[in-house]
């Protein structure tokens, strides 16, 4: 007991995700309509959705609902836009994916909080759909925020 945000925060970051979401469950117990609580749980359920297929099953939409949940509490939350995002441009058709959607949420992040991780997966979004021109330049200002990024310095290279 007498666990805080803070204290998922460091498991998440720890990749003690298991730790971190029976502590947030927690949390979630006292306050169920804390917007960032329902967020992070949403991060820490798709870092589990990450490992086998059963995982993304078990993990996957269960932090896409996280996320609905949180916006549901917090339309502004740009964080849970991202998170909703990611889940969006991740999952297949019928299990969540929705590129415009995806699309639509890391449009929000960015203009509320942008930061390089938001601009570089709005710019895969742009690229799948075969919007190249938004894609180049949303990899520009992720590389702009974060020069030393691989992923989307490779990205922007490869757009053609």
């Amino acid at each position: 007991e007498g666990k805080s945000l803070d204290d998922v925060k460091k498991l998440f970051e720890g990749k003690k995700y298991s730790e971190a979401l029976a502590v947030v469950d927690s949390l979630l117990a006292n306050n169920p309509n804390c917007a960032d609580l329902h967020t992070w749980k949403g991060n820490i359920m798709g870092s589990l959705a990450q490992g086998s297929p059963l995982d993304a099953m078990k993990y996957g939409m269960g932090a896409m609902q996280e996320f609905e949940k949180a916006i549901e509490l917090d339309p502004e939350n740009a964080s849970a836009h991202f998170g909703r995002g990611m889940g969006r441009l991740m999952a297949p058709e019928g299990f969540g994916g929705n590129l415009d959607g995806a699309i639509q949420d890391f449009e929000f992040t960015c203009s509320k909080k942008p930061f390089p991780e938001a601009w570089y997966n709005l710019g895969v979004a742009y690229q799948r759909k075969g919007l190249k021109d938004k894609a180049k330049d949303a990899f520009k200002k992720a590389l702009a925020m974060k020069p030393n990024y691989p992923e989307a310095a490779k990205a922007l290279a490869e757009v053609k």
